[in-house]
C-alpha cells in the first residue's frame, strides 16, 4: 500500500504552480462576540447526523443541536461546518443558532470547497475546486472573518487527480501553507496526510516549496517557525522525522522507529512552547475495505534533544491529537466515530476518557 501512495506522489514533484490575484471585497457581519466561554462536543447519532451539545464554562447552562455536518472547525465565537446534505457551508454560533455562512458557498460548478481559519480567528482562507477528476482547477481566497478585505490569492490547475488544499496560516498571518492533494485518498485515511506542501505570501501570492518536501504521502505538522515532515525510509520500513527551523533554515534529521507493519504515519501536534510534538505510528488492516482496522502508537518527539520515544502500547480505536493541556505534560485525543474524549500524560502514557463526547473545542460566547 505504501508503495502505491509513494508512486502516486511521485508524479506531483514535475507540478509547477500558477497564481493569480484579483481583489473582490465583500463585506458580510459575524454574530456577537465577547463573553464567557462554551464547550463543544460532538456526539454521533444512529440516522447519520449529528448531535452538538454546548456547554457554557461559566454557568454549565446545555443546549443541543442536530445537525448533518462535517468538517467541523472552531471559529471564535461559531463552528463552521460544510452541511452534506444541503451541500452548504454553516455554522454554529455559540448561542446554538445554525445559520449559513455569510461568504463562503459552494459556488456555481464546485465539486468542493476547503477552509481554515487562523489561531486567532481573525482570518480564513478557503479553496473551491472545481473540474474533472483529470482536470482540476483550485481557485483559493482570503478575508477576514466579517468578510472585509476579501481577496483572490491563488488560482492553480488544471491538474490530474490534485488539487490545491488549504492548510495553516503562519503565526504572523503573512504566509497561507497550502497543499497539492490527491483528490479522494484522504477519505480512505485514519489522518491527514500531505503531498507536496508549500505556502504563498498573502502580500505577493508568490507560492515557494517547503523545503525537504519528500515524494510520499506523508504526515507533517506545522507551529510558529517549527515545521515536522515525516519521511520514509529507503527501505519503505518506517519514517524518518525531519524537524526544520523555517526561519533559520536548519534541519535535524531523527532516525525512524522500526515496527514492522506500522506503515501509516501523521497527526503531528506541536507543543505550543515548541518544546515537544506528538504524533500517531499506525498499523491498518484491510485497507479502504469496510473491514478496515487501525491500531496505533503514540510517539513523542523531543525538539530541544532531537529524540522520540513511544509514549504508548498500541491502542485499537482511531483517536486524534486535539491539543496540549496541563502546561504541556498532557495531550487532549477525540475519537470522532466512537464518540469521547481522552487525556493522554507524558510521563507514564496513562490514558483516561476525560468527557463520552468527542471535544470539538471552545467557543466564545
Amino acid at each position: 500500500m505504501i508503495r502505491v501512495v509513494l508512486l502516486c506522489c511521485l508524479l506531483l514533484t514535475s507540478v509547477s504552480i500558477i497564481q493569480a490575484q484579483t481583489p473582490t471585497p465583500e463585506p458580510s457581519p459575524t454574530p456577537n462576540a465577547g463573553g464567557h466561554l462554551v464547550d463543544v462536543y460532538l456526539t454521533r447519532l444512529p440516522d447519520g447526523s449529528d448531535e452538538l451539545t454546548l456547554i457554557d464554562v461559566l454557568t454549565g447552562q446545555t443546549q443541543s443541536v442536530t445537525v448533518t455536518g462535517e468538517r467541523y472547525t472552531i471559529a471564535g465565537n461559531v463552528i463552521v461546518f460544510f452541511d452534506y446534505v444541503t451541500q452548504k457551508v454553516m455554522m454554529l454560533t455559540s448561542t446554538g443558532f445554525v445559520l449559513p455562512h455569510p461568504f463562503i458557498t459552494l459556488e456555481a460548478g464546485a465539486k468542493r470547497v476547503d477552509w481554515v481559519i487562523a489561531r486567532d480567528s481573525r482570518t480564513i482562507a478557503w479553496t473551491q475546486t472545481f473540474g474533472t477528476p483529470d482536470a482540476l482547477r483550485a481557485i483559493t481566497y482570503t478575508a477576514n472573518v466579517d468578510g472585509t478585505n476579501r481577496r483572490e490569492l491563488l488560482r492553480d490547475g488544471p491538474r490530474n487527480g490534485v488539487r490545491a488544499l488549504p492548510v495553516t496560516f503562519d503565526v504572523e498571518q503573512t504566509s497561507l501553507y497550502m497543499d497539492m492533494q490527491p483528490d479522494g485518498l484522504s477519505r480512505l485515511l485514519p489522518y491527514p496526510q500531505y503531498a507536496g506542501l508549500f505556502r504563498v505570501d498573502l502580500t505577493t501570492s508568490q507560492p515557494e516549496t517547503l523545503p525537504g518536501e519528500p515524494a510520499c504521502f506523508c504526515g507533517a505538522g506545522l507551529h510558529a517557525d517549527h515545521y515536522i515532515r515525516l519521511t520514509l525510509t529507503q527501505d519503505l520500513g518506517g519514517f524518518d522525522v525531519q524537524i526544520y527551523d523555517l526561519r533559520g533554515r536548519t534541519q535535524h534529521t531523527i532516525p525512524a522507529l522500526m515496527r514492522p507493519n506500522f506503515t501509516q504515519a501523521g497527526d503531528i501536534l506541536i507543543a505550543p512552547d515548541g518544546k515537544q510534538a506528538i504524533y500517531a505510528l499506525s498499523q491498518v488492516q484491510n485497507f479502504g475495505s469496510v473491514n478496515q482496522t487501525v491500531e496505533t502508537v503514540f510517539i513523542l518527539i523531543d525538539l530541544s534533544t532531537y529524540t522520540q520515544r513511544p509514549l504508548t502500547d498500541p491502542i485499537s480505536q482511531t483517536l486524534h491529537p486535539l491539543q496540549w493541556t496541563e502546561e504541556n505534560t498532557a495531550v487532549l485525543l477525540t475519537d470522532y466515530n466512537e464518540e469521547g474524549t481522552w487525556k493522554l500524560r507524558l510521563d507514564d502514557g496513562a490514558l483516561t476518557q476525560v468527557a463520552e463526547g468527542a471535544y470539538l473545542g471552545t467557543l466564545k460566547n
